[in-house]
């Protein structure tokens, strides 16, 4: 199945159930790269998500924020050709990711972590989310790797930042910037992750490998869904 849009394009949808688990797998290729650094700058200039919030204390605070991280960004996204650095590498990772589930699966996006979160470069935790139609609440990890599909590394940190109760952890900002988020996303039954990653090749057998991943086995299959996404650049 295909699907192109002027700087993306889906190449592959697979998808399986294991132990009662959904997985799918999405291998998305990035056919300009120019093209979604410039889409990515809008999506960060638009502020239009502080208008949601519920009062003043969280505009200000969500606000300041973000300015300085915006101002990082910008300057980051400003210098990209055709090369890819491995800061702009994980934030169009993140980015594709976000849109390829709004576009294809019908996901809310929330604002990049990047964005809201207090720390304006590096945040210890996971890169994005976005909430399903069934009201799942997913967390995704973003990997890219210049030369090496990089699958493994945003598998072992998922599974890493759920030992360290990371979700948990974020999930009362997560609800001021949604309404839809409420106790019941406590439980592992309303709560799914998302794991990111460039490739480079072996594209026909990822998605088994992934299966057979032992991180994947021991501590993601309890989870209602799961999202694998390969992105080609």
């Amino acid at each position: 199945m295909k699907r192109k849009t002027p700087s993306v394009e889906i190449l592959d949808l697979s998808s399986t159930v294991c132990n009662g688990c959904k997985l799918y797998y999405i291998r998305v290729k990035v056919n300009n790269i120019k093209q979604k650094a410039q889409d990515i700058m809008v999506t960060i200039l638009d502020k239009s998500w502080l208008k949601g919030l519920d009062n003043a204390i969280d505009y200000r605070s969500f606000l300041a924020r973000s300015e300085e991280t915006i101002i990082i960004l910008t300057e980051i996204l400003k210098e990209v050709g055709n090369e890819i650095g491995a800061e702009f590498g994980e934030y169009l990772v993140s980015s594709v990711a976000q849109s390829t589930l709004e576009d294809i699966y019908q996901h809310t996006k929330f604002p990049l972590a990047e964005i809201w979160k207090e720390k304006a470069k590096g945040n210890p935790g996971f890169d994005f989310h976005t909430i399903s139609e069934k009201d799942i609440l997913f967390y995704g990890e973003a990997k890219f790797n210049s030369t090496q599909n990089a699958y493994s590394r945003a598998i072992n940190q998922t599974c890493k930042f759920i030992n360290q109760k990371k979700d948990e952890m974020e999930l009362t900002d997560l609800q001021k910037l949604n309404s839809r988020i409420n106790e019941k996303h406590l439980s592992k039954d309303a709560k799914g992750y998302i794991a990111a990653f460039s490739i480079h090749n072996n594209f026909e057998n990822i998605f088994q490998t992934i299966q057979n991943n032992e991180n994947v086995k021991k501590y993601l299959l309890k989870y209602p869904e799961l999202f694998f996404i390969g992105i080609e650049v």
